[in-house]
């Protein structure tokens, strides 16, 4: 990577993270947010991908297993959206 990229993207976060703390009063809507995300991967996203990446590099899985690996991604898929969706509308309502 080249360090242009790595500063212009780093100074874009820090300015968005600046651009958060100003405009968000209530740290309840930051840890929503960030609930969304890390919950729907902790329960379902990580758990499927790494069993279909696992069944790809070490042999192909049961078929069963498989199906409910991507159900499992689509509930998970859902659920992000949902709940990002959620915390979203939380976001507008609150100001």
């Amino acid at each position: 990577m080249k360090n242009s990229y790595y500063y212009a993207g780093t100074l874009i976060f820090y300015a968005l993270i600046m651009l958060g703390s100003c405009l968000i009063a209530n740290i309840e809507i930051v840890f929503n947010f960030a609930s969304a995300i890390s919950v729907t991967a902790l329960a379902f996203i990580f758990p499927a991908w790494f069993y279909l990446k696992g069944a790809e590099v070490f042999g192909h899985g049961e078929q069963n297993w498989r199906i409910i690996s991507y159900v499992f991604l689509g509930i998970g898929l859902l659920n992000f959206i949902l709940g990002t969706t959620a915390s979203i509308i939380d976001i507008v309502e609150h100001y």
